[in-house]
């Protein structure tokens, strides 16, 4: 999964799989009006698990929440009465439109999707850029059938007097990098690993 223009926005096509992953906290914002609401999304344990949909209500955004709703096999949101918001709730139009129409795939450029730094499985603080990214840590990124792993990759710098020096980010001792003719250094290596300093 792949965040869109900024940290913690995930992409139309890959919200869907985020916000039924567990233990999801979305917002939806619409980048026209400014106007944005916060859900929270999470699966009941059993064979056939409900997805319960709570929205946040007042400033605290840990605890207040209210439900609105279930998501139930078929992927579809229904209102039910058990809610003390009522049906025709502006909030609960905007879930019940913008999950809709995530599963048609086409929902309005218009509307973002962003998730708050958390897990959306199991809810735990996302630390890893990788996983900030995706919405995912690496264990529950493995369980739901997603890659964050960072792929080797090969840098390639032009310099125009020193060729500057690589060092181990874990040990902090220079690696030797071969430089071509032509002043380009290539390297292969997991950019996470190492840190780069070039000089001019």
């Amino acid at each position: 999964m792949k965040a869109a223009s900024g940290t913690n926005r995930i992409q139309n096509e890959e919200s869907i799989q985020f916000i039924l992953a567990g233990h999801a906290h979305v917002t939806f914002k619409n980048r026209a009006t400014g106007n944005r609401y916060t859900f929270k999304v999470v699966k009941s344990k059993g064979t056939k698990p409900v997805h319960f949909v709570n929205v946040m209500y007042g400033s605290d955004n840990q605890n207040t929440y209210a439900y609105i709703g279930c998501i139930f096999e078929e992927k579809k949101f229904k209102w039910t009465v058990k809610s003390k918001i009522k049906q025709d709730d502006v909030r609960v139009k905007v879930f019940e439109y913008v999950f809709n129409h995530l599963l048609k795939g086409d929902l309005v450029e218009v509307i973002e999707i962003w998730h708050e730094g958390r897990c959306g499985r199991c809810g735990r603080l996302l630390t890893v850029p990788e996983s900030i990214t995706s919405g995912f840590g690496p264990e529950c990124a493995g369980r739901v059938g997603i890659s964050i792993l960072s792929k080797p990759q090969v840098v390639k710098k032009e310099v125009k007097h020193t060729v500057g020096v690589l060092f181990s980010a874990s040990t902090g001792e220079p690696i030797s990098i071969p430089v071509h003719e032509e002043g380009v250094i290539e390297v292969g290596c997991s950019i996470d690993k190492v840190l780069t300093l070039f000089n001019d």
